[in-house]
């Protein structure tokens, strides 16, 4: 795909429920790696969660950005602009629906550093929440 190099990665993710003023916040860091192509990036990382441990990968490309999960959850997902994406969202042995609509995808890319800002809406098990996560890494 590229170039690889090892980086920080911050994710600041706030979700609050729709018509409440309750909002968890959760911001982590990790060491991971970046894997940079012509015209995409990918980001990768590991985490331990109560569940056990899990793999993540973004990536962006074209303008839109894709998350993926595996291990303790399982799930793909797919932010683009104006868009709605409905997928799975496993956390065995329980399986929901999920669908993201994204409002705003921002995203700024350098050599080994960038960002990305997100704004969406999601709804799982038919429970409607707003979101934001943010994505730094250097």
């Amino acid at each position: 795909m590229g170039k690889t190099y090892d980086v920080d990665i911050n994710i600041l993710s706030v979700i609050s429920t729709v018509g409440s003023s309750d909002e968890e916040r959760a911001e982590s860091d990790y060491k991971g790696t970046l894997t940079k192509g012509e015209d995409r990036l990918r980001l990768s990382y590991s985490e331990k969660t109560e569940g056990g441990e899990m793999q993540t990968e973004i990536h962006l490309c074209e303008g839109r950005v894709v998350v993926k999960r595996r291990g303790a959850i399982v799930s793909d997902m797919v932010f683009s602009e104006g868009k709605r994406n409905t997928s799975l969202y496993t956390i065995p042995p329980h399986s929901f629906d999920m669908t993201v609509e994204c409002r705003r995808l921002k995203a700024q890319v350098g050599e080994r550093e960038g960002r990305i800002d997100l704004l969406y809406k999601m709804e799982i098990g038919g429970e409607a929440r707003g979101a934001r996560m943010r994505i730094v890494w250097n």
